[in-house]
């Protein structure tokens, strides 16, 4: 519910609207963390710090040396719950779908090595992008073209139409040793000093996947609407269902 409203009109102001309702669940998932947070204080301060991500969090200082604030706490860690998981499972979907529909491109990816699949997963990342948009708030004035952007603004840029408005006919997948570029230097991950930070992590996780599912027998299920949409991440509207054959 949360996630859904991160790409909803901001129509807060209705209560029963996709923006209303993740504002909502954010508040109740804040107040969960909130405990925890304190927890992980009670610890800092008895000096037993716990190895876990969230303890990382409440001990990490920013560059004036200070701690983070909850708020900032809790911001980072919702950024992690969809960044972590959202958007590699939208990856996953677009390639398991994009093999499927292409028996050639499977047997072709099986004949093929590392770098072959590696090629794949940057064509799939790139044709159909987890993430339709990122954000930046501009620290100086800026002019881009015709456009004057002052400092403080949020600029919000949507990679995911350039990307899009890319592709072939047949999904941007024609041939996928064109560019043998490692999936982790995807668009799709951001670009500069905040490039995504797991980028390497759901790249390896979809390299994984891809050749976990040239061993295995499956099917899509017939009847589906495989159309994709973004909510936020970019999934089929009739989500993704598979009949997987039991091993002989």
């Amino acid at each position: 519910i949360w996630s859904e409203g991160l790409v909803a009109p901001p129509l807060t102001f209705i209560p029963w609207s996709t923006a209303a309702k993740a504002m909502r669940a954010r508040k109740r998932i804040t107040n969960e963390l909130e405990h925890f947070i304190e927890n992980e204080r009670t610890f800092l301060t008895a000096n037993e710090e716990k190895p876990t991500l969230l303890a990382k969090l409440v001990s990490a200082r920013d560059e004036d040396g200070d701690l983070l604030s909850t708020q900032e706490i809790v911001d980072n860690v919702l950024t992690l719950i969809f960044a972590g998981s959202d958007t590699t499972a939208s990856a996953a979907s677009s390639l398991w779908m994009a093999i499927s529909q292409k028996p050639e491109l499977k047997q072709r990816l099986k004949e093929g090595n590392e770098e072959i699949i590696g090629a794949f997963v940057s064509s799939i990342l790139e044709a159909y992008p987890p993430a339709p948009f990122s954000m930046r708030l501009s620290k100086d004035d800026l002019q881009i073209g015709d456009y004057n952007i002052p400092s403080g603004w949020l600029v919000i840029y949507g990679f995911a139409g350039t990307l899009l408005s890319k592709q072939s006919g047949d999904g941007g997948l024609a041939d996928v040793t064109a560019s043998l570029k490692s999936p982790a230097s995807s668009l799709a991950f951001g670009a500069g000093p905040r490039m995504c930070p797991g980028r390497y992590l759901a790249a390896l996780e979809l390299q994984s996947l891809c050749k976990k599912i040239l061993t295995m027998e499956w099917k899509l299920e017939e009847d589906q609407n495989l159309d994709q949409r973004y909510t936020p991440g970019f999934f089929p509207v009739g989500e993704l269902e598979i009949s997987m054959n039991p091993s002989p």
